[in-house]
């Protein structure tokens, strides 16, 4: 949809700020994590030697000059220096005795000895021999606690973070549905405009319950090819229905893990910056009077709308007519006193453009559950060929069709059907229904949602409009398109509304890109060439260029209104509120990101959904960019991760060390040094080689948000 939803851009002051308090908040949970190690290490008299945020391996230099030095900053306080590593990918404390380098290893244990004599390899420790503050000297439990203190602070950090979050105000996007994917979980349980009530244990209609956690709860939840139990609210109705529903993997390109196919509902306010109200070329542009920022869309031709699901609903009916939207405007007086009032803005309909030539398309991939082609009888494979004898040439009429009938009082049409490998259509009589939106042709199979089914389209061309340019350059019936480019014309190639857009389309069995090309094409400039690559008799053919027209028609179902997202504020009605609330979100993220790890683990995950610092920068400041509130709860949940992630098994890592002190306290003598290096090797190893991946896996996916 061009309906478009305000964005900030990543280069403004307020985007700048929140980079500064991201830097900021990243550090400080690092910070908290060596706080933990560093105070209980002082309180069972460890000598702590340095305490760092960031590492201070080497200085970036070039021959033997110094660009930037290995501590950013430093300062000896005590015993103990503290600064900010160059590094910036974790901290650490520095203890006597104690190193989580392996080359280090032997060192420190020759260091942790008073006297400087070497121990006995893997024999029990003589605490005589041991300086009393190297950490080596330490009983089991008091290295325990040490090793234990920072993943502690991180989660008691992580509630104190989560509860001033709740307390200040959280802004958040409501568990509201949209639309849905064609074909997918969610549009055939007919979730298009519903309310999310629960994903199986998991309430939304209760406190602080995001639409972004209906996918994580789907995705956590599912485990091979199970039914999760869903509950919601159908647009329009005011009683739950219960459904058992399997996600699918499916709906997306390069798609990771189960979901339903659900995106979040829009507001009915208008952008408020007047550089972005609406889509150029779209027939909002031509508004009389014109919309201004922050204007609050309250009807459309008398229906009263309240978020962009009924604004949708309205304009079905009335897609190739005038609209007639009544804002609510604030405005100020001579007293500067702030009133509102309420304006009518008519709006005329928006012409599709068509590349005048028509895909073919497959027999039916899904039926809506409770539709007219459920009623009906219609099967999965059978392939609708025409309506009331019309041949179906063009899949994007179908429904505009079928409104114009339902407007003129027609109740029922007749679908010419294939079924079963037959050559001979059968005759099936529907009752279609207004469709709730006109579907934009995007991810997915198409869906015709006034019969509710849904097909997918082929890369093959089923008909060419006589006399058009497409026939001119010479496209015909039967020609398999392969690849298309799209070129903008001069005026426009510089636009920063078309910056991003696809710009080549390498089309497939599958007709998802199909789709995408069909939608695009669609709403951008008449002058836009589409370069064609043919397979004509399998053979390649050269590429042919053709142009879009504008539609007598065939309408798009928006008017290309800029709207916003929307929010909600949750508010913990008192400190002890938010303490628990925040105690509650902590476990959650901890029980999140356990199943997360298991997952990967048994390869329901796949690894390619890891993300490392750059992952973690861009959301934390898309996060910021919310307020500071959304940012803490970021926050929160990186806590955790880091608590879960440390106590990993893994050598070098909290986890390993705890595995370490465990097989030395019930043994009642520590892993040999032999073995602690080796095995902490293959931890370093393994530590690096993930991040090295999360890290590739960080710049593939920035450079793709550049193409």
């Amino acid at each position: 949809d061009l309906f478009l939803i305000a964005e900030s851009p990543w280069l403004d002051l307020t985007t700048i700020w929140s980079i500064a308090r991201v830097v900021l908040g990243l550090g400080f949970v690092v910070f908290v994590h060596e706080l933990g190690h560093f105070l209980v290490a002082k309180m069972c008299g460890v000598k702590c030697e340095k305490f760092y945020i960031g590492f201070d391996f080497f200085d970036v230099k070039i021959g033997d000059t110094v660009l930037i030095p290995r501590a950013l900053m430093k300062w000896q306080w005590g015993e103990t220096e503290y600064g900010v590593g160059v590094v910036p990918l974790g901290g650490y404390v520095k203890m006597l005795g104690q190193d989580d380098n392996p080359s280090n290893i032997e060192a420190e244990n020759q260091r942790s000895l008073a006297d400087g004599k070497a121990s006995e390899a893997g024999g029990p420790i003589e605490r005589d021999k041991l300086d009393p503050r190297s950490y080596q000297a330490k009983s089991v439990l008091q290295r325990m606690s040490i090793i234990s203190a920072g993943v502690i602070f991180n989660i008691i950090f992580a509630v104190l973070m989560a509860m001033i979050a709740f307390r200040s105000g959280v802004n958040y996007q409501p568990a509201v549905c949209g639309t849905t994917v064609a074909g997918g979980p969610g549009w055939q349980a007919n979730m298009d405009g519903s309310t999310i009530v629960r994903i199986g244990p998991k309430r939304f209609d209760v406190g602080y319950a995001p639409f972004i956690d209906v996918g994580q709860e789907v995705a956590l939840q599912s485990n091979g090819d199970n039914s999760i139990e869903v509950e919601f609210i159908p647009y329009g109705e005011s009683k739950s229905k219960t459904m058992m529903i399997t996600g699918s993997r499916t709906l997306m390109p390069d798609q990771k893990f189960p979901l339903l196919g659900l995106s979040p509902d829009i507001s009915n306010k208008v952008t408020g910056d007047p550089k972005e109200l609406f889509s150029p070329g779209y027939s909002a542009e031509n508004a009389k009077p014109p919309f201004e920022p922050n204007d609050e869309i309250i009807a459309i031709n008398g229906a009263d709308v309240s978020r962009l699901t009924d604004m949708k609903k309205a304009l079905v009916t009335i897609f190739d007519q005038d609209a007639k939207f009544r804002v609510r405007r604030a405005v100020k007086d001579n007293g500067m006193e702030t009133t509102t009032q309420e304006i009518d803005i008519t709006v005329p309909p928006n012409p599709m453009n068509l590349v005048e030539f028509s895909f073919s398309f497959s027999p039916i991939v899904a039926i809506r559950d409770d539709s007219p082609a459920a009623r009906a009888g219609i099967k999965v494979g059978d392939k609708i060929t025409a309506i009331d004898g019309l041949e179906i040439k063009e899949i994007q009429a179908v429904d505009q069709r079928i409104v114009k009938m339902l407007r003129e009082g027609k109740e029922t049409v007749d679908l010419s059907v294939i079924r079963d490998g037959s050559t001979d259509p059968v005759n099936i009589t529907v009752e279609p229904v207004f469709p709730l939106a006109f579907a934009t042709m995007d991810y997915g199979p198409f869906p015709l949602d006034s019969l509710g089914v849904a097909i997918e389209m082929q890369p093959v061309i089923s008909f060419v409009q006589p006399g058009s340019h497409a026939a001119e350059v010479g496209l015909l019936a039967g020609d398999e398109v392969t690849n298309v480019e799209v070129v903008l014309p001069e005026s426009e190639a510089k636009n920063k509304r078309f910056s991003k857009i696809k710009k080549e389309f390498q089309l497939s069995k599958d007709g998802v890109q199909i789709g995408q090309f069909l939608g695009l094409a669609s709403q951008l400039p008449l002058e836009t060439k589409y370069k064609l690559t043919l397979k004509r008799n399998d053979q390649e053919n050269a590429s042919v260029q053709i142009e879009s027209v504008r539609s007598q028609d065939l309408f798009l179902g928006i008017r290309g209104i800029s709207m916003t997202q929307v929010t909600k504020t949750y508010t913990s009605a008192s400190w002890g509120d938010a303490l628990i609330l925040g105690a509650k979100q902590v476990k959650t993220d901890l029980k999140r990101i356990g199943t997360f790890l298991g997952k990967l683990v048994t390869g329901q995950m796949s690894m390619t959904t890891l993300g490392g610092i750059g992952t973690i920068g861009i959301v934390a400041t898309m996060e910021a960019n919310n307020g500071t509130s959304r940012l803490l709860l970021f926050l929160t949940m990186l806590s955790a991760n880091l608590a879960i992630v440390n106590l990993l098994p893994i050598p070098v890592l909290d986890g390993g060390h705890l595995m370490f002190l465990t097989y030395e306290g019930i043994m009642r003598r520590p892993v040999t040094e032999r073995v602690q290096i080796a095995l902490s090797y293959l931890g370093l190893f393994l530590i690096l080689g993930l991040m090295l991946f999360a890290i590739f896996m960080d710049v593939t996916r920035i450079a793709g948000m550049f193409t």
